[in-house]
């Protein structure tokens, strides 16, 4: 039985029967067949075959020779994918400044509308208008215009005397800080926030004529909230200058939050105290009285007006008719003056 058993051969498994596959293919079958099948169907890409005859009965299915018009086609598609546009970044959000806090907020209000070296205005023309813009003032040398022509001012501004030395160990100016006012025309709330922050800084202004343009052009509502100013000329002689002191102080009577106004120039001919507090009164009387009753006080814009020194010395005498020995002392004079202004205001 052992031998037997070891002398029959295994069983082998039956084998799977397959369709005969045919490797030629007729020419009628290859003109039947679409260019683009190749392209899809085949795991050979046309680009990838070789440009040259294969041997008779070892062709390949779906490989054949390509024209060159649609290698050419298929090259020129493949160089424009890559210069294909990326699709569009999704629109970013717009920066919510209203929600920083407020001391953030007040910080760039400061960077964008403060000016630490005080702001200088003068007057310009624009389209035959009057206006103000920001520019150098410059003195005759002595520290305050001495009222002369307007015209020897503007020469000064600009420097056109070049036989004038020139210190060359001094620094150049530097230009004045950009400053951007067109921040509060963003909303209700940052012009509410910021217009003190622009127009609560000292403003140095070219003259009388400067100070009424600068009042109308910021209006009635901005008014109240200039604080500091400084004049640096007074309007003389017989002309619309002269004209500009009562207009410019009428319009100034609305800045009643004033705490500084200070008259840096020289007022006309040196005089005695008395003749000085008149001057002024004739001119600013709209302007002291509006203040005085916005502050509860009449004698209320005394405290506030400054002069500059030149109204009080006596080393001036050349203006002065009378002999200068007439004259008191600086601080003597001081005390008259504004005894005279407050005994006008009916103190």
């Amino acid at each position: 039985m052992a031998a037997s058993s070891a002398s029959v051969p295994a069983t082998l498994p039956a084998k799977r029967k397959r369709a005969p596959v045919s490797r030629y293919i007729d020419d009628a079958d290859l003109e039947r067949v679409d260019d683009s099948a190749y392209g899809s169907g085949s795991d050979v890409e046309a680009d990838e075959v070789e440009d040259e005859e294969l041997p008779d009965g070892d062709s390949v299915y779906g490989s054949r020779k390509k024209s060159s018009k649609t290698n050419t086609r298929k090259s020129k598609a493949k160089k424009r994918s890559k210069f294909t546009p990326s699709r569009p970044k999704k629109p970013q959000k717009p920066f919510e400044f209203m929600s920083l806090p407020a001391e953030l907020r007040d910080y760039i209000y400061e960077l964008a509308l403060v000016d630490p070296e005080r702001i200088t205005v003068v007057s310009k023309t624009k389209a035959y208008r009057r206006t103000v813009a920001r520019g150098a003032i410059s003195d005759n040398g002595n520290g305050f215009y001495s009222g002369r022509s307007r015209g020897y001012h503007r020469r000064r501004y600009i420097n056109l005397d070049d036989d004038e030395d020139v210190d060359e160990s001094q620094e150049p100016e530097l230009d004045p800080k950009q400053l951007i006012p067109a921040l509060l025309a963003v909303n209700k709330q940052i012009r509410a926030e910021a217009t003190g922050y622009l127009y609560q800084q000292s403003i140095i202004l070219e003259d009388t004529m400067a100070l009424h343009t600068f009042l109308a052009a910021i209006g009635p509502a901005n008014r109240p909230q200039v604080t500091d100013l400084t004049i640096r000329a007074w309007g003389t002689g017989r002309g619309t200058h002269k004209a500009m002191n009562v207009a410019a102080l009428t319009l100034l009577s609305t800045c009643t939050s004033l705490k500084s106004f200070n008259l840096d120039c020289e007022i006309g001919w040196l005089r005695e105290p008395k003749n000085l507090a008149r001057q002024l009164y004739r001119d600013g009387h709209y302007f002291f009285e509006a203040y005085g009753a916005a502050n509860g006080n009449k004698d209320a814009a005394v405290e506030v007006l400054a002069l500059n020194e030149w109204n009080f010395d006596r080393d001036h005498y050349y203006n002065y008719r009378k002999s200068a020995s007439q004259l008191p002392q600086p601080e003597e004079f001081k005390v008259k003056f504004q005894t005279e202004l407050r005994k006008l205001l009916g103190c």
